[in-house]
This record gives C-alpha cells, structure tokens and sequence, in this order.
C-alpha cells in the first residue's frame, strides 16, 4: 500500500462564494475517489471558513491582521466566528467620514511643504519596515506549515488577474507560495485556472516565474491561455473544464408540476459597494432591466426564485425587489416569490434543481445548473459565461453585460419556455464531453503523487 499522501487545495476561497465553494467541494470529493487515503489541507483567504466548511485543516494563503494565521483544525474552527476575508472595504459615505475625523496636528503638520514631507517619508518608511517584517515571519511560519505536503493544487476562476488588488495581489500571492513549495520539494499543479483581467507588466513576470516552476498546468478556457500567450507566457497548458463541472451532487429535487419555475441569480456588477472600478448609473439601469425581467415571469404566472450564489447578492436582490414592490400587484405576486440565501453548496444545488430555467449573470450559476441539463439564460460580465453557453448549444440565449435591453431578456426566456425540452435534450448531449475531460485531468492530477 502507498504511503498517506497530503495534498493542498488552495484557491481564494473563503469569500462567501458558493461558485468557488463548488469548486473546492468537486476537488475533494474527486481526489478523495482516486486516492481513499489521501490528506486535506485547505489553503484560502479564510481558514476558519474553508475549515469549518469542508472539515480539514486550512490556513491562510495570505497574513492576516485577526490573527488566523496559523492552521486552523475543523474542530477549532467550530468555536470561532468566521472572520471576514480580508479587510472591509468602506463605503463612499464611510470613507468621507474617516476623512474628516483624520484633520488633527498631524494633518496640519503634514501640510507644511518640508516638514509635511519629512513626517510622510517617516511614516511610509516605518510602515514599509513593519509589513515586510511581518510578511517574512508570516512567509516563515507558511514554510514550515507546507514542508510534508506532496501536491499543491492551484485552482479556480479569479486566479490569474490583477483587478483586485493590482500586482501585489494576486499574482504575488501565487509566486510566494509556488516558490516556498518548491523550496520544501512539494509538487505544484495550476488546474483548469482562469485568467484575466491582466494589465500590469509587474504582474505577467511574477505569473511567468510561478507558473514556469509548476509540475502540471492547464487553464479553464482558450481565452484564459490566449491572453497569457498573448504576454509572451508560452507554457504549453493544457485546456480542462472549470472544476465545477465534476461537482458529485445527488440530486434528489425536481421542479413541482405545474406552474414553470424561473431561477434568477443577479450580481452587483458595477455596485460601488462591491464593484473594481464602479458604475452605479450601469448598476442601477442592471437592476431595473432584471426587475423588468422578473414582473414578466411574476405577471406570467411561473414561480419567480430570486437565489445568491455570493453574499454580495442578497444587496442586489434587495434593490430589485424595492422595484417590483412599487407595482400595485405586488401583494399578489408575494405567493409566487421567493428569495433564497443559501449558505452551502448543496442547498444551492437543491435551488437550481427545483428550477426550471435559471438565468444567471455569476458564472457559477450558469456552471452549475448545467449539470442538471437546466436550460440557463446569461447576463454575461466576463466572455468565459458566453463561451460556455455557447459550446453548450445556447448560443442564442446570452447577452452582453453592457448591452441588453429588458425587452431582450424577455423574448429570450419566452423562446427558452417554448423550446425548453429540445435546449434540455441539447445541453445534456453536450454536456458529457465536461465530465470526460476532468476525469482525465484527474487521472493526471494524482498521477503526480503516485
């Protein structure tokens, strides 16, 4: 018998993003099938989270300032509370306040031409000292915590991209960790990974020295490995499927008879509370067309399922249902909606299984319904949920994120009811060759450990 092999799942997990949770959740379940006496560890934004969720040890892949630093034990975990993963974001009003409340000697000292640029220099030096001191005893402890595992898989959607948090995101994260693994001798997978936004120079060197170091690498996508191509990142990747095709779930819900089901999954894009670079005139005209979007299904008679697959979610479901509460019908169609706040990626699952068709604008809920051969309409934000529903065979029911009217999305779900069973028939077809693919990717994934 081989010897108990550990192996590291590590991702930005943690975030409260049921689509990422997936992901997760198939990795294990799928490596845990091929190799029955393999370790977990999970290494994410949030160790508490990851460990109180998939119950394995986890810690940090980044410091953290509340001290949850150190491997989290499920058991441990279970006495915690969640931390956030990572610093709040303040919002606009919140940050004007702190502006205010900053005038004090010190902002008067500082508006004097040469002592004001003394007392910046000092203060951006001495913090320039405490958070690498900080990062070195962090990198230290991340060494020690790693040096008995054989396999770390990288993998998931937002990996390869520097919108969040620029080049010291990102980009860093994945090339401290990679270098710390290959000094203890670990193996190093980059699996079905997807690229993009990329747009700092800093940050195609740091991916180039991570990924050129890896034992096995392939991307989610064609657009994911042209645009690394497209930087001169040439390293001969595979093409896999997102993780979350080869998700094991049993599904036990089906839609009532009757009445059709729409399943509505919205996202605050451009929402300045959760946005990159935000648009609220965009966000707000998003939430009037998916309002209109929904009167139609609720004025139709179907059940209308508002669901979130992020926490972010529920903001955006709020703003939408404000909208439809000014109808004067409201009160009628309160018997046919239901708002649904899933906490766990089965129950998520069960959502979308007791759907007839869902539209979805996170990719996730566009991934996932698809294993239950569910018809699935996009709002698409990024080009990857337009070309899955495009390979799936529904090319035709998809919109641009920055170019769709309600009138739009409304002939397309009148056309999806009308064709419901042929686009099942067709998505089921198509769908089998995702679920061959990522057993391949599987076999090659733990041939490394064995």
């Amino acid at each position: 018998m081989n010897p108990t092999k550990t192996i590291a799942i590590f991702g930005h997990y943690g975030n409260q993003n049921l689509g990422d949770e997936s992901i997760t959740q198939a990795m294990l379940d799928n490596i845990s099938q091929r190799l029955p006496e393999a370790q977990f560890i999970g290494m994410s934004i949030n160790p508490v989270d990851t460990a109180r969720r998939h119950r394995i040890t986890s810690f940090a892949i980044r410091r953290r300032s509340d001290g949850h630093n150190g491997p989290i034990e499920p058991e441990l975990a279970d006495t915690l509370s969640a931390p956030s993963a990572g610093a709040a974001v303040p919002t606009p009003a919140q940050a004007q306040q702190k502006t205010h409340e900053s005038i004090s000697w010190k902002k008067r000292l500082k508006s004097l031409p040469v002592l004001g640029w003394l007392l910046q220099s000092c203060q951006a030096l001495l913090q320039l000292t405490l958070t690498t001191k900080n990062e070195i005893i962090f990198l230290l402890a991340a060494r020690r915590a790693i040096k008995n595992i054989d396999l770390i898989i990288v993998t998931g959607s937002n990996q390869f991209l520097d919108n969040f948090g620029g080049a010291w995101g990102f980009p860093y994260t994945l090339l401290k960790w990679t270098l710390l693994a290959k000094s203890c001798g670990n193996k190093v997978a980059f699996a079905s990974v997807g690229a993009g936004p990329l747009s700092l120079p800093v940050s195609f060197k740091m991916l180039n020295l991570a990924l050129g170091k890896s034992d096995f690498l392939s991307y989610r996508d064609d657009g994911s490995k042209a645009l690394l191509e497209s930087v001169n990142i040439n390293l001969n990747g595979l093409i896999y499927p997102d993780i979350a095709h080869s998700l094991n779930y049993q599904n036990t819900t089906s839609p009532t008879d009757g009445e059709l089901t729409i399943a509505v999954n919205p996202m605050p894009v451009y929402d300045s509370r959760y946005w990159a670079v935000a648009d609220d005139l965009k966000f707000h005209a998003y939430v009037q067309k998916v309002a209109t979007l929904c009167t139609h299904i609720l004025e139709r008679g179907c059940q209308l399922k508002l669901f979130t697959t992020q926490a972010r979610d529920a903001d955006v479901i709020v703003d939408i249902v404000n909208v439809l509460q000014q109808s004067p019908a409201f009160d009628e169609w309160q018997a046919r909606l239901q708002i649904i706040n899933d906490e766990s990626v089965n129950q998520l699952m069960e959502t979308i299984a007791s759907a007839d068709i869902i539209v979805a604008t996170r990719f996730h809920a566009t991934v996932l319904p698809l294993q239950l051969d569910k018809p699935v309409m996009g709002i698409c934000y990024y080009r990857k949920a337009a070309e899955l529903l495009n390979d799936v065979g529904l090319q035709d029911y998809h919109v641009d994120i920055d170019d769709f009217s309600a009138e739009i999305l409304i002939q397309m779900l009148e056309s999806m009811i009308s064709n419901r069973q042929q686009l099942t028939d067709t998505v089921s077809q198509r769908y089998a060759k995702y679920t061959h693919a990522l057993d391949e990717q599987y076999q090659q994934l733990t041939a490394l450990v064995n």
